[in-house]
């Protein structure tokens, strides 16, 4: 067995059967055309492998764990993450610690090249034995027909999106709490492969009359899909004035002929839960995209130490500090201490969650800091 090493621009078409065999997803390929900033050649050294050498072609990869790196903005500050999924190993090869083998490797090169956290598309027992967690102040909110009537403006409308709207829509979602730095590949390969969060999408622009946001008449977008399952339009990703997006939702929901439509609503997103709570959508506590994992919390802390300035001042900022223990993390801010007792705990205390006690004291007053939302960026 050879690994944990890179895949081989040569075992492309062995990876892309694996996923196929695991995922079940027809026709062949279909994994590849999903996720193509993810199964790229200039990606290759973060599809991390196990190879079985003795077996034919194409069943030679027998284990893999892919990852995309990115930059983000959490409340102003820049942070290294890692998206990590497509996580699959064929079933005679099952039970022998592979795809752990293979997630501490990548959470090792992850680390070693600057990412501070890994967002992971999963709740695994593999992945919590690890300390990934559940984080994030967010909310789903779902908005029937009474709510979207409550919504209607005059000035707002819907347009299919057009090549020269992407700068209108990068501004948008560039404006939010939390967001990743995409590199323009990120964009081009959404509009190319129309795929987003594991669906088929459609992006669509919001036009105001009286638009003061974005450059023009665009003053935000959404992404979404068509929910059979749950007979719903589902809003993948948005971004821009908060007040036209939640009256052209109505909109959207006629255009699609959808009795509802589910959105989630980063901690950021104040003005749009607002709006859409006072017209009567429901309302429901949820955690941010996926499950968080800690790779270098002292690290990550440093990069936040402008956002938590903002929340603190830069005179008590100056003594954060965190120290791991025994497996523990150690927050201090002057003489106040807060004891994480293990790496989802520590998750946990940075990001916040709707279930945790937060310390109180100027510890108490520092974080949470902003989690974000894969849209586009989800593997």
């Amino acid at each position: 067995m050879d690994g944990p090493r890179p895949l081989r621009v040569e075992e492309l078409e062995a990876l892309s059967a694996l996923e196929d065999a695991v995922f079940g997803h027809e026709p062949a390929g279909q994994m590849f055309r999903m996720f193509p900033y993810l199964f790229s050649e200039a990606n290759l050294d973060n599809l991390l492998v196990f190879a079985d050498e003795a077996a034919p072609s194409p069943a030679r990869i027998v284990s893999h764990v892919g990852m995309t790196i990115r930059w983000a903005c959490l409340g102003g500050c820049t942070v290294g993450v890692a998206c990590l999924g497509a996580v699959a190993t064929y079933e005679a090869y099952r039970g022998q610690g592979l795809a752990t083998r293979l997630l501490e490797a990548a959470c090792a090169k992850a680390a070693a090249d600057g990412a501070d956290i890994m967002m992971i598309s999963g709740g695994r027992g593999m992945y919590r034995r690890v300390g990934a967690a559940d984080v994030g102040y967010d909310y789903r909110a779902v908005v029937d027909g009474p709510a979207g009537q409550a919504l209607r403006r005059d000035d707002v409308t819907i347009a299919e999106f057009a090549e020269d709207d992407l700068a209108d829509c990068v501004a948008a979602y560039n404006a939010k709490e939390a967001h990743f730095i995409r590199p323009a590949e990120d964009w081009a390969c959404f509009l190319r492969s129309g795929s987003c969060m594991c669906r088929m999408a459609r992006l669509d622009v919001v036009r105001s009359r009286g638009a003061t946001c974005g450059r023009g008449p665009v003053c935000g977008y959404f992404i979404h899909s068509w929910e059979a399952k749950r007979n719903a339009l589902r809003i993948l990703e948005f971004a821009g004035e908060q007040s036209a997006l939640a009256a052209a939702l109505p909109l959207l929901m006629e255009r699609q002929k959808a009795p509802c439509a589910e959105i989630h609503l980063q901690a950021g997103d104040t003005t749009l839960r607002g709006i859409l709570a006072g017209a009567g959508a429901a309302m429901e506590p949820a955690n941010a995209s996926g499950t968080l994992l800690l790779l270098d919390a002292p690290r990550l802390i440093r990069r936040l130490q402008p956002y938590v300035e903002q929340r603190i001042g830069r005179g008590p900022a100056a003594g954060l500090s965190v120290a791991e223990e025994d497996g523990a993390f150690l927050f201090t801010l002057g003489n106040e201490i807060f004891r994480a007792e293990n790496r989802a705990a520590a998750a946990e205390f940075i990001f916040g969650r709707h279930e945790s006690v937060r310390p109180e004291g100027l510890l108490g007053q520092a974080f949470p800091a902003p989690s974000l939302w894969y849209g586009l960026n989800y593997v």
